[in-house]
């Protein structure tokens, strides 16, 4: 294939914005030697296209405005679009505001300002005394610069999430403390709920509120555990990049306390527990993410969101799972998404949603605590509550919790 010089001397620019700038080269694939290139950290121009003749520079502004706006999506970035040209004839202008071009040859840059964020640009670009070893030079070099990229991208992709990992430390934490609980006292089930679990008897009874927390990090067998601390690393090496860590903690949480809430309200007497809530919030809290900053309709990041939401209907479709809380989770990490977005366009948007997720958790919390029945009665069940705080020397709160059965039930617990 032969290169003109005009080429060439793109080409040195790709070796400077790849090896000096920390660019690197978009494949598009409408047009095999359109050459795109990002770098999302950069303030000014995150986006820069190289071209190598006037003609062409502008030949389809629809398509190069298109171009433009899905990196821009895809980097969840804003910016002016740079374009440096080679050629040596006159360009033409944009008359774009969002599109600034640039002509850079080895005799002359257009903007002197641009070398401002760009030092040395001008020095980046010579004629070559053989093209041929030229081109040959920068490509390997180029090549090597990427390959390094590579390897720094692959190394932080595969970067352990800290706070998810946290959270599933806590979670196996729990589980042990749980299984020697259960080991001394006989009985799992008052294992669970002395460390936590939901049991809508005990909340009513004994004002236990705190259990719509704790709830979210406990589980009465490996297989739930296992399932749990997969999935949520599973979705939380995607998602804890989107967020800051108080916020990512925030969504979980807030999620758990949402759908345990749906769970007291809507269901029976029963125990409930796991961080099925935590994780189907983290998910509504990506789609979010997605919906803002425009991506959700990129085909790579529709495949991501199908194949992390069969990830979570996994844990959905698990036995003894509440689908009323997994409902209230979603709709709890979708609104504290939209709560904390930083996005500009939606700050209207955040505002209202701020109002209307204190209205729903207010309702939500004057409903729980309007409850005064519990159904179907459990004594069995209280009374393995009530050993397992035995087994652990907590007498006082074993009987300060027989005391308000009793009363409960205004029979006593037979």
């Amino acid at each position: 294939m032969n290169y003109s010089t005009n080429d060439i001397y793109v080409i040195q620019l790709v070796n400077y914005l790849v090896s000096q700038a920390d660019y690197q080269i978009v494949t598009v694939q409408q047009q095999k030697n359109d050459i795109w290139m990002v770098n999302a950290k950069h303030d000014t121009y995150p986006v820069i296209r190289l071209c190598s003749d006037p003609a062409g520079i502008m030949y389809d502004k629809d398509y190069i405005r298109q171009i433009h706006r899905a990196i821009l999506d895809l980097i969840q970035r804003e910016g002016t679009l740079l374009i440096l040209n080679t050629a040596e004839d006159q360009i033409p202008e944009t008359g774009d505001e969002m599109i600034q071009v640039v002509a850079v040859t080895p005799d002359h840059i257009s903007d002197e300002s641009i070398e401002l964020l760009y030092p040395n640009l001008a020095a980046a670009v010579k004629k070559p005394e053989d093209p041929k070893q030229e081109l040959i030079k920068l490509t390997r070099h180029i090549e090597e610069v990427q390959m390094k990229q590579r390897r720094q991208i692959l190394k932080k992709e595969i970067k352990l999430p800290k706070v998810t990992a946290i959270l599933c430390g806590i979670m196996i934490l729990l589980f042990i403390i749980v299984s020697f609980i259960a080991a001394n006292s006989q009985t799992m089930v008052g294992a669970t709920v002395a460390m936590g679990a939901l049991y809508k008897q005990s909340v009513i009874a004994a004002y236990e509120y705190w259990r719509i927390f704790t709830a979210g990090f406990i589980h009465a067998d490996i297989f739930s555990l296992i399932l749990n601390v997969l999935i949520l690393m599973q979705i939380g090496f995607v998602c804890e990049k989107l967020y800051k860590p108080w916020q990512y903690i925030f969504i979980f949480v807030i999620s758990t306390v949402v759908g345990n809430l749906f769970m007291l309200i809507g269901n029976a007497n029963q125990i409930a527990m796991g961080a099925g809530a935590g994780i189907l919030g983290i998910f509504g809290a990506f789609i979010v993410n997605l919906y803002e900053n425009g991506t959700l309709k990129h085909p790579v990041m529709r495949s991501m969101l199908i194949r992390m939401g069969f990830i979570c209907m996994i844990d959905v479709l698990a036995p003894g799972i509440s689908i009323l809380g997994y409902i209230g989770g979603l709709l709890g990490g979708a609104f504290v998404a939209f709560s904390i977005s930083e996005i500009p366009k939606f700050q209207t948007l955040k505002h209202n949603f701020r109002i209307s997720f204190v209205i729903m958790f207010a309702a939500l919390s004057v409903m729980v605590m309007r409850i005064k029945t519990a159904e179907p009665q459990q004594r069995v069940i209280d009374k393995q509550i009530i050993k397992a705080y035995d087994a652990i020397g907590f007498h006082g709160y074993a009987g300060f919790l027989e005391r308000q059965y009793s009363e409960f039930y205004a029979g006593g617990i037979r």
